[in-house]
C-alpha cells in the first residue's frame, strides 16, 4: 500500500535528482537580518498544537538562549545568501488526507521546525510585497478579509443581493484537478520576478519545493524520499 501511494505521487511529481541548481538567478538586495528578537517573538506565536514530527516543535525555538537564538538568526542569514537550507534540514513529510466523497487524497505538506519558524519570520515581506500589486490582492490567504472564504462570501452576498433585485447572475467555480503537482517551477519563479517578489524569500521557497518528501502512510510509516522536478508542496506557509 505504501510503495502504490510512492509510485502514484511519484509520478506527479516526477523523480530523479534535485536540479534546483538549474535555475539561474539575478544578484538582489538582501532582506533585513532575522534579530533574536524576531525570532523569539514569532516562535511564540504557533499555536500548541502545531505538529513538530522532526522533533522540533516551533514553540520550543523561544526557549533558546539569547547566544543560541542569535547563532541561529546567522544560520538563516546563510541560508538567504546560498538559497537553500542544510542538507540535513531538506525534508518534507507529507500527510495524505481523504477528500470527502472520494478515494483520492490530498497531498498536506509538513516541513520542519526551522523552515517553519524561518518562513513565518519572513512572511511579512510577503504581506509588505502583497500591498504593492492591487492586480493580485483581492484573494490572499494570508490578509485577514482577503482570504479565499472570504471571496466566496461575498459571491454569495452578491448573489443573494441579484437575486431580491430579479437579475441574473452566474457564479462559476473551477477545481483544477492536481493543481499543486502540475505548477512549473520556471514558470513560477518568472511569473514571482516579474511582479518584483522579494527574490532571497523565492530562491529559498523554491528550493523547499525540490526536497525530499517522504510519504506518511498509515500508522506513521515513512516512505523513501521522492525528490520532485514539478508542483509546489501544498500547505506550504511560503
Amino acid at each position: 500500500m505504501l510503495q502504490a501511494q510512492v509510485d502514484k505521487w511519484g509520478k506527479y511529481w516526477g523523480e530523479g535528482q534535485d536540479d534546483t541548481d538549474e535555475l539561474t538567478w539575478e544578484a538582489s538586495a538582501m532582506p533585513p537580518k532575522l534579530s533574536l528578537e524576531d525570532l523569539r517573538k514569532v516562535s511564540r506565536t504557533f499555536p500548541q498544537h502545531t505538529s513538530a514530527r522532526d522533533g522540533w516543535h516551533p514553540r520550543v525555538f523561544s526557549k533558546l538562549s539569547d547566544e543560541a537564538l542569535a547563532a541561529l538568526s546567522d544560520v538563516f542569514t546563510v541560508i538567504e545568501h546560498l538559497g537553500d537550507f542544510p542538507p540535513s534540514l531538506r525534508e518534507v513529510f507529507v500527510k495524505l488526507i481523504p477528500k470527502p466523497g472520494s478515494r483520492d487524497t490530498r497531498p498536506i505538506g509538513l516541513h520542519k521546525g526551522f523552515f517553519r519558524l524561518w518562513s513565518r519570520a519572513r512572511a511579512q515581506l510577503v504581506r509588505d510585497w502583497v500591498q504593492t500589486v492591487p492586480a493580485f490582492g483581492a484573494v490572499v490567504n494570508m490578509l485577514p478579509g482577503r482570504c479565499t472564504s472570504d471571496a466566496v462570501w461575498r459571491t454569495q452576498v452578491l448573489n443573494e443581493a441579484h437575486g431580491e433585485d430579479h437579475l441574473h447572475s452566474a457564479e462559476v467555480l473551477w477545481d483544477i484537478a492536481k493543481c499543486s503537482e502540475n505548477v512549473l517551477q520556471r514558470k513560477l519563479k518568472s511569473q514571482a520576478e516579474a511582479q518584483h517578489y522579494p527574490l532571497p524569500i523565492l530562491r529559498v521557497s523554491l528550493s523547499s519545493y525540490r526536497w525530499g518528501r517522504h510519504i506518511l502512510f498509515v500508522h506513521d510509516m515513512i516512505a523513501p524520499p521522492i525528490f520532485p522536478k514539478a508542483g509546489i508542496v501544498a500547505g506550504s506557509s511560503m
